[in-house]
């Protein structure tokens, strides 16, 4: 996905412990075609006024594919989602109450 968007060279540049951020122009747009089109905000809402914090970059065995996994820091998960992901938060270290965000992987598939 973010090669689509960018190029290899921007991709290469995210690394572990990057933010990426939403601007101003880009959250302005996508406001307005969520208001324009029902059933976009789904899609949208997520990379809309967001920061999300990088917290892994990989590369498949064959050099073809590039994922990215980062957290929005600016959506909450439901209690639902939340529930879900205390064995991630317990491999990274971090206490199972902690709160969590919006994220997971970004591939390009």
């Amino acid at each position: 996905l973010m090669i689509s968007f960018t190029g290899a060279e921007m991709a290469n540049m995210i690394a572990r412990g990057c933010l990426l951020v939403a601007t101003e122009k880009s959250s302005k747009r996508n406001v307005e075609l969520m208001e324009q089109y029902e059933g976009l905000e789904d899609k949208l809402r997520h990379w809309t006024k967001s920061v999300f914090l990088i917290s892994e970059c990989m590369t498949s065995r064959d050099g073809k594919k590039q994922s990215i996994v980062g957290v929005n820091l600016t959506q909450k998960l439901n209690e639902y989602e939340a529930k879900r992901n205390v064995r991630a938060l317990v491999r990274l270290g971090l206490h199972p109450e902690s709160q969590q965000f919006v994220g997971g992987p970004v591939c390009p598939d």
